[in-house]
């Protein structure tokens, strides 16, 4: 019988994959050749080696990606080099590796009165590889210990209360959110009470005028 010979060929030369951190990637990429190729991998341009998170499978007819528990740092291009005697080819993966956001920087508060403040945030520096949504800005009561829902839905980094209790204390805290879900809360390191600076300004200079009698 006859055994047909040829190039090393690649189903699909390009693909785009995108895996939740976390996640298992397992990517299988069809071939032909005969004579059978040497099969290598590489990322960015550097040689893949396998290890403890990254398997590299090949047989007679597919060569197949596979990496445990994905994380950020696995995003990048990653190509399949078959070579026989009779020549070579190449196919290209693109993995883009997406997880929850970073944590909110620089939550302050201002404009504080009696009965309102406005409270302010930067967004992270990792969205998690997936565009912000929105915020979720919550708030809780000196003496309590559970934060409420003051802000959802909104893609803004700042937000105007204005239900205060006259000389209550509050704590902040906001989180960012993508489509796989929310990241960490950041939290305002003091609490706001809420009065009115004039007055606040009154007690600051009567308390110093009183520690000095």
């Amino acid at each position: 019988f006859f055994i047909l010979t040829g190039n090393p060929s690649i189903e699909v030369k390009s693909q785009d994959v995108i895996v939740v951190e976390g996640e298992r990637l397992n990517v299988p990429l069809p071939f032909r050749a005969v004579p059978a190729p040497t099969v290598s991998w590489h990322k960015n341009g550097r040689e893949l080696k396998a290890d403890d998170r990254i398997t590299l499978k090949s047989d007679y007819i597919s060569a197949c990606l596979e990496i445990a528990r994905s994380v950020h740092a696995d995003a990048g291009v990653y190509t399949l080099t078959l070579e026989n005697k009779l020549g070579s080819t190449i196919g290209t993966i693109n993995v883009k590796v997406i997880g929850l956001p970073g944590q909110c920087k620089n939550i302050k508060a201002s404009e504080v009165t009696k009965d309102s403040c406005k409270i302010t945030w930067d967004p992270p520096d990792n969205d998690g590889g997936s565009p912000v949504l929105h915020y979720v800005l919550e708030r809780r009561e000196s003496g309590r210990r559970t934060y409420m829902p003051v802000m959802s839905g909104e893609n803004k980094l700042s937000w105007s209360l204005k239900d205060l209790i006259p000389n209550g204390e509050y704590y902040f805290r906001v989180k960012a959110v993508n489509k796989i879900g929310g990241g960490e809360y950041t939290e305002l390191r003091n609490p706001v009470i809420a009065e009115d600076p004039k007055r606040k300004s009154f007690l600051t200079f009567h308390q110093l005028s009183g520690a000095c009698t």
